[in-house]
């Protein structure tokens, strides 16, 4: 999984997924007229704010103070 920084300096990360992660990402539903994991509210846009998702997902599994960069720090932190 690629993603462009759009600042100045236009950085490239790469985040490798283990086989698991991208065989379920590929198995996920995709409509006719959009390509993306996360769709946008316009055809063929993908999902640009995840306030209310993520707000509902927090409330779903009873963490309301748990942010995504907290689960980003995590994950790639193994002291933690």
């Amino acid at each position: 999984m690629t993603h462009e920084n759009e600042s100045a300096r236009a950085a490239l990360w790469l985040y490798p997924l283990s086989p698991p992660a991208v065989a379920l990402l590929r198995d996920l539903p995709r409509g006719d007229d959009n390509p993306f994991i996360l769709p946008g509210k316009l055809p063929g846009a993908h999902l640009v704010n995840v306030d209310s998702p993520w707000r509902r997902v927090r409330t779903a599994a009873g963490v309301a103070d748990v942010r995504l960069h907290d689960l980003r720090v995590s994950l790639t932190d193994p002291e933690r």
